[in-house]
């Protein structure tokens, strides 16, 4: 009895053990397959890092009377799009970003992008009649952009969704569900599966270009000659000095735009001008010699005051 009971607990302990070793066997399983799968996915895209895409209110334009909140649901809905179909990208619907149409969108960095890598804006540009056979249609034209850090434009799109007119349900009691709005809506979805295919395709060379500040553009130049008389006297351009004039015409380029000239020297007048540069433009000013001050005139002696 006791002899079966020794052999009942050993197989119990053995299998115990053969149950912990399958345990640990299937968890070294698990870990290799997660390392393999992060290997294959480093193999795929290099070492990649998440991204995070801010999306501007959209602007309604034309749609903008029949509900101010489509505004926010519909970029709410853009950017949990663009999260859920774009990998290693986080997208968020950012109050704090200026409208779609804000003009600070062309005109350089836009602050409120600090820490993101690209933000997206879109316009519902119009809403158009066409007449196809028998029926009429109305055509809503969507417009979507996305830049980057430093205000560059990275990418552009726009899009159209359709729909019969006067063909309303009087059931439709909500702005969204009305023809005009989900038209706009079918128009900013096809901008958006663009936007996701084409930023889900870009290597991570593009991603860091977006964040690089672009270098400046080049403006062209005219050569414009200075002289003066008398020579030797300073040039200076929008207040920075550019050299002398002497004996023969000195050419400096300057860019075409209007420009601050200003010619100086010791004992004369400045030459102050403002001038757009042109082709074979020679500056020659006759500086006037500064004016001497006039003598003052002799103090006469007061007379003297007689002893009383």
């Amino acid at each position: 009895m006791k002899l079966l009971t020794y052999m009942s607990c050993l197989v119990a302990l053995v299998l115990g053990s053969l149950s912990q070793l399958s345990a640990a066997d299937q968890a070294l399983d698990v870990d290799s397959a997660a390392n393999g799968a992060a290997s294959e996915q480093k193999a795929l895209y290099g070492d990649v890092s998440e991204k995070m895409v801010l999306v501007a209110a959209i602007d309604l334009g034309p749609l903008a009377d029949l509900d101010p909140d489509l505004a926010e649901r519909y970029s709410r809905l853009l950017s949990a799009n663009v999260t859920k179909k774009v990998d290693f990208v986080t997208s968020q619907y950012s109050e704090t970003l200026p409208g779609s149409t804000d003009d600070g969108w062309t005109t350089g960095p836009v602050g409120q992008m600090s820490g993101a890598n690209l933000a997206v804006v879109t316009t519902i540009d119009s809403i158009e009649e066409q007449k196809k056979v028998m029926k009429k249609y109305k055509v809503v034209t969507v417009t979507m952009r996305a830049y980057g850090v430093h205000g560059q434009l990275a990418w552009e799109k726009t899009h159209t969704g359709r729909y019969i007119v006067g063909k309303n349900s009087a059931k439709l009691m909500t702005a969204a569900s009305l023809p005009e709005c989900r038209a706009a809506w079918e128009g900013i979805k096809r901008c958006m599966q663009s936007l996701c295919s084409t930023i889900d395709a870009w290597p991570e060379s593009v991603w860091l270009s977006l964040s690089e500040k672009p270098a400046p553009v080049k403006e062209p130049l005219i050569d414009v000659g200075f002289t003066s008389i008398p020579a030797n006297a300073d040039i200076y351009i929008d207040g920075t000095y550019r050299g002398s004039t002497g004996p023969q015409v000195i050419v400096i380029g300057i860019s075409v735009r209007d420009h601050e000239i200003r010619i100086e020297r010791t004992g004369y007048e400045p030459w102050v001008k403002h001038l757009t540069p042109a082709a074979g433009m020679v500056v020659q000013p006759a500086l006037e010699p500064i004016a001497a001050a006039p003598e003052a005139a002799p103090e006469e002696e007061a007379a003297p005051v007689p002893a009383q």
